[in-house]
């Protein structure tokens, strides 16, 4: 949404073109490359100066970096009093690559990567935890087929609930982090329901998600780059869903409704209450 999307290369056109990352506005940290349904979930936190914020699966930090320039955005660039992005995930080794992807992006002092220590763990949760928790779980990675193919030979039907069983846990895992008042967001690159809305749903009846409540999405949340109410009209219109298909605080988006840019995302979003 706050950014460029690059037309596809002419059928039949035999000029191969540079890779994005060859391109010194890149390496000059100018842009960033990433789906638009990344783009969303970190706008959906509504990033505020100060803020501490979670990205609890970060990988190589795609996310992270652009949760660190929106905090520094809102704080008018001052990036030593934008707040932090703590990066977490199981693998070290893709944390490992976040510094330099933030020294280059100009945002190395807003994303910290030691958050996966267990000792920084327990110290944020004895605190009170932190503004906000983005949870991007591991997926069947069903919206993005069109771009990777192959995954469809690798999907199992009698995988599906251990996958969505995971997801609960990893969703349960990150909740203990959030601040009463501060915010949850569930995401994954799936359009099966059992992967998105059911998870959300179990996680909600469950002991931990009784702290919390669905945050919805409203006027607050629309800018000239996104409205959350129009999105959620066209997924539930196009496909002829009854209108509590999906709840105030979920979103999602598919290719054929949404445009050729996107890729299939689902977002949820919740706040902690008590």
């Amino acid at each position: 949404p706050h950014g460029l999307v690059l037309a596809a290369r002419a059928a039949g056109a035999r000029q191969r073109l540079p890779s994005l990352q060859s391109l010194e506005a890149w390496k000059e940290g100018c842009f960033e490359v990433q789906a638009e349904g990344s783009q969303l979930a970190c706008l959906a936190l509504r990033p505020a100066p100060g803020q501490i914020i979670v990205d609890y699966c970060a990988g190589r930090g795609g996310k992270s970096l652009a949760l660190a320039a929106g905090l520094a955005a809102a704080s008018g660039g001052d990036a030593a009093g934008a707040g932090a992005v703590l990066a977490h995930d199981v693998d070290e080794l893709a944390l490992k690559q976040i510094p330099a992807s933030a020294k280059r992006s100009g945002v190395e002092g807003v994303i910290k990567t030691d958050f996966y220590k267990q000792h920084m763990k327990k110290a944020l949760a004895d605190a009170g935890g932190v503004d906000a928790v983005l949870v991007d779980v591991p997926c069947s990675s069903s919206g993005v087929l069109r771009r990777h193919p192959s995954l469809r030979w690798q999907m199992r039907e009698d995988a599906l609930a251990g996958l969505a069983d995971q997801q609960l846990e990893i969703l349960e895992e990150a909740a203990a982090f959030v601040r009463e008042g501060g915010t949850l967001l569930y995401a994954t690159c799936s359009i099966l329901s059992e992967e998105n809305q059911d998870v959300v749903a179990r996680f909600l009846d469950g002991e931990v998600g009784a702290g919390f409540e669905r945050f919805a999405f409203d006027e607050g949340d629309k800018d000239w780059a996104w409205d959350p109410a129009a999105l959620h009209e066209a997924y539930v219109g196009a496909l002829g869903l009854p209108s509590g298909a999906l709840q105030a605080n979920e979103l999602a988006l598919l290719p054929n409704v949404h445009g050729a840019s996107h890729d299939g995302f689902f977002m949820a979003r919740l706040r902690r209450t008590s």
